[in-house]
């Protein structure tokens, strides 16, 4: 629930009566509201005063409530009636909330509540109070933030808590801001001490469960009418989880920790950050006494700490033991007194260098540094002054061996940075620096103090030293701005410095000789103050402005120099990643011998230098889910802007492979590679190429892959590590290993169950099965799935086959994997899934469609024991539910619930299980068709899928007297099919030429007999008058083709059962008789097709010839006038259709039973066959209905029984979607099974029902759509809403004259509704609730009469609650 910018609203649920008060207050009631309300947000409500509050005095309180902070009653925000068991809640701007919770709250409110979040509740005294803080043992963030008046934020009465129970057992977070008169965190009610401590707590194990990161987060720490002092932590608090400690715009901080703390407090304390906390006796961030406790310190912020003269003291300590070993981060900013970072306890030392420690050991592990606007040279009374000659920033107690970032800015009495003037000259400095920024340094002289001073033999300047290159080798970025080393330089030389990509040094105005040397991977030189605009090219004309004196420019050994005159252009097409989608395959199983490999590949995501690598295994051990699960985690840590994965077959070319890109990206681009590269270069992208077989031409199909384009990572996954590493160019191949033993044995038990550990006689076996699986995880599983429940003998027989398999020559499939895999295929019951299998087998790899299945299984007599299409297509859902279970087969890549596929091994075992007899399936390329037709592989073969994609014709026939199936894929649209090509296939049966070009047919077509299924989608067709000799065809398809004309021929195909025309949008003639002579047909689909239908007696098809289709089921057809269709039109048998009346172009249902109706009158009968459709329809949608007031009118009481989705548009006339006292409606309820109803632009729509319907009625209604219905003042009575008890989504856009939502019809109902005993709650699963442009919309319900307008406008507005009690 969200309730935003209301601005009178004061209360959200209301009772308006004082009886009904009294009944709610019996506590026997078992109605609460909104039992499963998880998410709770009110915001700018201004006026609100409570959730709900039950009293008849609530007129009394609607002013004045808190302009200076008081109430002038006291109420509770949550009245005792309020639960919520599962609440989320966040409250903002409330400015008259002074008490969240009521103290009689019912057992288990709140319980579950795991986020509270308060901000801009400036009345709001205390959070949690006593009687709850034990409640909430699952909140786990709490976030308060602008409550001017909270003193405490949770208070304690020691007596009435039970101290072997927790306090917040599970918090994680805590966040407070802008609290002004904070006096404690924790109050304890009882004690009456003066603030000293902020964080005290009554007893120690008090927040010391598992928390892992509070972050109290503190503004304004001044306190009105007070000005004690006051430490942060108190001793006895000990937070021994304690992740993150945030202490910002603490004016009155003391000091943070106290001097006795517990041994083990703050112990796993990693982030540490102070911020604005201005007390003049805040000297030092972590005191001697505490600072080798912090073992886990990882990273420390401490900004705008005015009088701050040291972070750490080290006084006292042993020097042998390290400091801080884990700190990665020290950022140091606006710290003007800073004298040292580490205080060694010699206070009259000056400041000679800001960061020394005792030992080298010290802040090993640290990473980055950064010093702003520290050590200033201000001299104030009481503290001592900073001295201006020889300020370093490190000297040689200090090497930081990790050191990567360094970014020091605006301290002004720096001189040097590195002091290394005694040191071992073979001691690196900052051996690991990639990042070096120096910025407003006025006296900054030098970058390294050298015994010698300065290395100027040569008479040139150096920023770096000569004998010091060699320190930096890694260093990429060096940004030197206005600092004294500059200012007046003549020369300045930059060498030797291979990984330095970015020298920023800006203006330069007295530079004669600039020279860059041996900088092998220089790409910018940044030398103005606008740098996003120059950091584009590698050297711009703007720059040369900036020099105004140059006279030499030098670059030797450079990238740059060959590219002094290339630019970037801008770009400003966006490359956008809504729309690349994903695909999450198979489930992940985390392996714990994968976590290495993992990680190395996140590593190589992360790395510069790596934007081409390959991962390596052999078929069936988990490269895809292991490339999914990278991709996932790194969508999750956000390294890319975009994710494309492609699933590349063998047999792709790079053609295809490009248009596979620019269709994943969902761009309106032109398929051109330049534009694709360019386009890809504009985000940072990672590309996932999955199951390569062969090289791709990378930069041909559009991917940019050379070395210097890091922004595009691709990722490439195949079985052969040659084609990968050395055909295509990959920087490094990660193998994937087979399973170990005990991971195999507990994948192997998860998928057969715990049973086969305990069957003390059937483990030893299953162990031995395992072992034969060889670690791969797809024979473990396939294996698995097969033997599960089976018996011992079944599982010997299993094993004994595993131990006998014999050698494959399938490329990158282990012997062992086509072992289980064929095990599991010979384990399948039945001739019908084994041939279903190996039928997906033998078809094109990716998704298999479900009507194609039925259609080849039809037309090979698949299914045994039909007589019906529809027994067929439940057989074969059934089959495929069969080899699904057995993971033989897999759902769609995309979830298309009318596709499969299969795994590319499980596809390679098949085709090579089908190869073999009593299964010759061949499938073969057009390379050597004619000599392997002389074979007598050819003459005994039943299956082949022939890939034609170089001969320009096939020969002049195979001689194949066995075959039944014959799949031809073609890519060569000129590719010409000899007439006698067929002669010698006497027993087809099945035969797909798609995506041909045929003038006519071949005439050796009239020599196939026994074919019961043809397939001629997607073809250039002219002349098929050859069709009609095939006197025994079951099925043909013309989907998607060029046919212009039915061929009169056709009527003699009377064995004809499925005729596709989907998407003929060409085809404008059948001539008459033709659909009525098909009289065995059952199944018609003729979607964007014919829409020529004449009356009768005309030269065109005529729908009247329908009535002659007795067998007809399944009728798919477009009809673009209603008075095409005729009177006595009987659709008795169908049982599947869908029949678009009209010429609105939507075409997508989801169902198999959709009737829509455009520009029909109710008043004109229309026939008793669209009448009955209409009553046994799933699905209905009218468009400009007219010549009634109702929508649906039943002609018996079984009507619309079936109904799941209604829509009604553009119908002036109607005024009400049923009429509620038609009898014949409610005796068994109305639309039990209706699921949506959307009604858009009904001009004069007066309700949807006439009259109250009784409960059970739209008792599965879940989405409620409403747009634009301007005289619709109300939408459900409440004896209706009540019914409603699955909704889920609710949406009302545009409804003028809409007040409210709800409304009660009756005095009595309104009193019955009053009795607690009921549990008919509203809208219980209701999720999303979309209220948009109501301008007179008042409340969601209320409880007045209907009887006339007036009284509805006058009632509702006597309440200001938008929501009543009932609504859940």
């Amino acid at each position: 629930m969200r309730i935003k910018n209301c601005k009178v609203m004061q209360q959200i649920i209301t009772y308006e009566r004082e009886s009904e008060i009294k009944e709610n207050d019996h506590m026997g009631t078992n109605l609460q509201p909104f039992p499963k309300l998880r998410f709770l947000e009110l915001e700018n409500l201004p006026e609100l005063m409570n959730f709900s509050y039950f009293s008849s005095e609530l007129e009394t309180t609607s002013q004045g409530m808190c302009s200076q902070g008081n109430l002038d009653i006291h109420i509770p925000f949550f009245s005792c009636q309020a639960s919520f068991p599962n609440l989320e809640l966040e409250l903002d701007n409330l400015p008259k909330l002074k008490e969240i919770w009521h103290h009689q709250l019912p057992f288990g409110s709140f319980n579950n509540l795991q986020i509270l979040q308060v901000y801009n509740c400036p009345c709001l005294l205390n959070l949690i109070p006593s009687h709850l803080i034990q409640r909430l043992e699952n909140l786990k963030e709490i976030d308060i933030n602008d409550c001017e008046v909270l003193e405490h934020v949770f208070a304690f009465d020691l007596q009435g808590l039970d101290r072997n129970v927790g306090i917040l057992p599970k918090l994680e977070t805590l966040r407070l801001g802008e609290l002004p008169r904070l006096r404690y965190i924790i109050c304890d009610e009882n004690k009456n001490d003066s603030m000293r401590c902020l964080f005290s707590h009554p007893y120690a194990h008090g927040f010391s469960k598992p928390q892992t990161s509070i972050h109290p987060r503190l503004y304004g720490g001044r306190r009105r009418g007070g000005t004690c002092q006051y430490s942060y932590r108190r001793y006895n608090v000990s937070f021994p989880n304690l992740e993150t400690l945030s202490l910002i715009n603490l004016l009155k901080l003391k000091r943070i920790w106290h001097h006795q703390l517990s041994p083990r407090s703050f112990y796993n304390l990693q982030i540490l950050e102070v911020c604005n906390c201005t007390c003049s006796d805040l000297l030092n961030l972590i005191p001697s006494h505490l600072i080798q406790r912090f073992n886990n310190l990882k990273r420390i912020k401490a900004y705008e700490l005015e009088v701050l003269e040291h972070v750490f003291d080290i006084q006292g300590l042993d020097i042998n033991v390290r400091i801080l070993p884990k700190l990665e981060t020290l950022e140091l900013e606006g710290l003007p007194r800073l004298r040292n970072i580490i205080c060694n306890g010699d206070k009259n030392e000056s400041m000679k260098c800001l960061f020394s420690s005792p030992a080298l050991e010290d802040f090993q592990n640290l990473k980055c540094l950064s010093i702003k606007r520290c050590a200033k040279e201000d001299d104030d009374e009481g503290h001592i002054s900073i001295p201006m000659k020889d300020v370093v920033l490190f000297n040689e107690k200090v090497s930081f061996q990790n050191l990567k970032e360094v970014d020091v800015c605006d301290c002004k009495v720096l001189e040097c940075v590195f002091d290394h003037r005694g040191l071992n000259r073979d001691v690196g400095i900052l051996p690991k620096i990639e990042i070096l920024k120096l910025e407003k340094l006025p006296r900054l002289r030098l970058i390294i103090c050298n015994e010698d001073n300065e290395d100027n033999n040569d008479n040139m300047r150096y920023l770096l030293s000569p004998s010091k290159f060699k320190d930096f080798h890694h260093l990429k970025e060096l940004h030197i701005i206005k600092c004294g080393i500059l200012f007046d330089e003549k020369v300045l030389v930059i060498k030797s410095l291979p990984k330095l990509k970015e020298i920023d040094v800006r203006i330069l105005s007295k530079l004669k000789i600039l020279r860059l040397e041996k900088l092998p991977r220089l790409r910018c030189i940044i030398c103005n103050e606008d740098k996003n605009g120059s950091e584009r090219c590698l050297l711009s004309p703007s720059m040369f402005k900036t020099f105004l004196n140059l006279e030499e420019l030098h670059t030797i050994d450079c990238e740059i120099e060959d590219k002094r005159d290339v630019y970037t252009p801008t770009n400003d097409v966006e490359l956008s990643n809504e729309q690349v989608s994903f695909l999450d395959g198979v489930s992940y199983e985390a392996f714990e011998s994968r976590a290495s490999t993992f990680n190395k590949i996140m590593d190589a995501l992360r790395d510069d230098e790596i934007n081409l690598f390959g991962v390596v295994g052999m078929g069936g051990v988990g490269k895809t889910t292991l490339v999914k699960q990278v991709a996932q985690q790194a969508k999750q840590q956000h390294l890319f802007t975009a994710q494309l994965y492609i699933d590349v077959s063998w047999t792709r070319d790079s053609c295809t492979l490009q248009q596979e890109v620019i269709s994943d990206i969902q761009q309106n681009i032109a398929e051109i590679a330049v534009e694709l590269k360019q386009r890809l270069k504009q985000k940072k992208i990672l590309i996932i190429l999955d199951d390569i077989w062969k090289e791709i031409d990378l930069e041909k199909v559009g991917i940019p892959c050379k070395d210097d384009e890091k922004e595009c990572k691709i990722v490439l996954a195949s079985r052969d590590g040659d084609i990968l590493c050395k055909d295509m160019g990959a920087q490094i191949c990660f193998p994937v290993e087979h399973l170990p033993p005990e991971e195999a044995w507990s994948f192997f038990k998860k998928t057969t169950g715990d049973s086969v550990e305990e069957n003390l006689q059937l483990r030893p076996i299953a162990i031995e099965v395992v072992e034969e699986c060889k670690g791969l995880p797809i024979a473990i599983v396939t294996i698995a799935k097969a033997l599960k429940d089976e018996t011992v003998a079944v599982w010997k027989n299993a094993l004994e086959q595993l131990r006998s398999c014999a050698p494959t020559n399938i490329i990158g499939v282990d012997e062992k994997v086509y072992s289980c895999l064929e095990w599991s295929y010979n384990h399948l019951k039945g001739d019908e899934v084994k041939s279903l299998f190996l039928l997906c087998g033998s078809l094109s790899y990716g998704d298999i469609s479900m009507d194609d299945l039925l259609q080849y299984g039809l037309g090979l007599d698949l299914f045994d024991r039909i007589n019906s299409l529809e027994q067929a297509r439940d057989k074969l859902l059934a089959l495929v539910k069969i080899l699904k279970a057995s993971s033989l087969l897999l759902n769609s890549h995309e979830d298309r619930h009318n596709s499969v596929r299969m795994h590319d091994v499980v596809y390679d075992v098949a085709r090579e299980i089908a190869s073999k007899d009593p299964h010759p399936f061949v499938v073969r390329d057009d390379d050597g068709l004619e000599k392997w037709s002389e074979t007598d592989e050819s003459k005994s073969c039943t299956f082949i899928f022939l890939h034609c994609k170089v001969v320009h014709e096939l020969p002049q026939g195979l001689v194949c007297p066995d075959l039944q199936y014959f799949l031809l894929h073609n890519n060569n649209p000129s590719l010409n099919i000899p007439n006698t090509f067929f002669e010698g296939m006497k027993k087809l049966k099945v035969l797909d030429l798609s995506d041909m070009h045929f003038t006519t047919l071949p005439s050796s077509l009239d020599s196939l007999a026994n074919l019961r299924t043809l397939r001629l989608d997607g073809c250039e067709l002219e002349d098929i008058a050859l069709i009609g000799k095939l006197k025994k065809l079951e099925v043909l398809s013309l989907a998607g083709s060029t046919v212009q004309q039915l061929p009169n021929e056709m009527v003699q195909l009377t064995n004809l059962r499925l005729l596709d025309l989907d998407d003929c949008e060409e085809l404008e003639v059948i001539p008459r008789n033709i659909l009525s002579s098909l009289s065995r047909l059952e199944c018609l689909s003729m979607i964007s097709s014919f829409t020529k239908w004449v009356v009768e007696g005309e030269s065109n098809a005529c729908l009247s010839e329908l009535n002659h289709l007795s067998y007809l089921t399944n009728l798919s057809i477009e009809i673009p006038d209603a008075k095409l269709l005729p009177k006595d039109i009987l659709f008795e048998n169908l049982t599947s259709y869908v029949i678009l009346i009209g010429d609105d172009d939507r075409r997508e249902f989801r169902t198999r039973r959709a009737l829509k109706l455009q520009s029909v009158n109710r008043s004109l009968h229309l026939g008793d066959g669209i009448s009955k459709l209409l009553e046994r329809s799933e699905e209905l949608e009218f468009i400009e209905l007219c010549g009634t007031k109702y929508v649906l009118c039943p002609s018996n009481r079984e009507s619309f029984l079936e109904l799941k989705h209604l829509q009604v548009s553009n119908s002036p006339n109607i005024q009400y979607i049923i009429d509620s006292k038609d009898q014949r409606f409610l005796q068994h309820g109305a639309f039990p099974r209706l699921e949506s109803l959307v009604l858009k632009i009904l001009d004069n729509l007066r309700a949807v029902w006439h009259d109250p319907i009784p409960i059970g009625c739209f008792g599965n209604l879940r989405t409620l759509d409403v747009h634009s219905c301007p005289k619709l003042k109300f939408l459900l009575f409440l004896s209706t809403a009540r019914g409603l008890s699955q909704l889920e989504e609710m949406m009302i856009v545009n409804c003028d004259a809409m007040q409210q939502i709800i409304v009660y019809e009756r005095e009595s109902e309104i009193k019955e509704d009053g009795h607690d005993g009921t549990n008919l709650q509203l809208f219980p699963k209701l999720r999303s609730l979309k209220l948009n442009c109501l301008p007179q919309l008042i409340n969601f319900s209320s409880k007045l009469e209907t009887t006339s307008s007036t009284s509805l406008s006058r009632n509702a507005r006597s309440k200001d609650s938008f929501f009543s009690h009932k609504v859940c």
